[in-house]
């Protein structure tokens, strides 16, 4: 999931207001120079392993496996990297990469084992404030599972790190948002990507549809 992290809806609703730190999720309308808009034909190859009509069935599980899960997602191909503050500290060093789901399609084994983090948003300053996402992690081992945000009740946002099965499909270009909160010894993954300060021009569902890995 993260000063990014998931536009309304993905594309039916416009992204949230400034004050939702929703940001591993690129629902966030970007706050950099936006890009002209021109016509273009998308010449995108298909995402082999995502070519069906329906939504991938996800499966996941924390690390000591107190907790499975299986979640629907339109959204599977794990290509954006988000290197906030708070990615990077409930993710990793390297940050978090967040898939779309569908939240009535998920199924948990284990709910005892959950527990719930609200993320501090503008630490030790006059702003600061509780964030209304919800970043649901195994209480035994501490394995991030998902983020979820009543705000957009129908979504749900499995983290990649926790998916066993299928696997997933490497992307054949990463995007990195929020470089302005990386430090300086982490390092970017390898090989062709988009890098940003603040947030990408896609929300998940146009990345997909863009580049022919939407399933629905």
């Amino acid at each position: 999931m993260c000063l990014n992290l998931f536009k309304v809806a993905e594309s039916i609703r416009r992204r949230p207001t400034p004050t939702l730190s929703f940001y591993f999720l690129p629902f966030n309308k970007p706050t950099c120079t936006p890009r002209l808009a021109r016509r273009s034909v998308n010449t995108a190859k298909p995402y082999p392993a995502y070519s069906s009509t329906m939504p991938v069935e996800l499966h996941g599980s924390c690390h000591c496996g107190a907790v499975k899960f299986s979640v629907e997602s339109s959204t599977p191909v794990p290509y954006q990297l988000c290197l906030c503050s708070i990615c990077r500290k409930v993710g990793g060093a390297g940050g978090s990469i967040n898939l779309g789901g569908i939240s009535k399609s998920l199924k948990v084994e284990g709910k005892e084992n959950i527990s719930v983090y609200k993320a501090v948003l503008n630490r030790g300053t006059p702003q600061e404030k509780i964030a209304s996402s919800e970043r649901n992690f195994c209480k035994k081992c501490s394995a991030m599972l998902w983020l979820y945000d009543k705000s957009w009740p129908e979504l749900i946002h499995p983290f990649a790190s926790a998916i066993d099965s299928p696997e997933l499909e490497s992307p054949k270009k990463m995007v990195c948002i929020q470089l302005q909160s990386k430090p300086a010894w982490v390092r970017l993954p390898e090989g062709e990507k988009d890098v940003y300060d603040v947030y990408g021009d896609l929300s998940l569902e146009e990345w997909h549809k863009k580049n022919k890995a939407f399933v629905a």
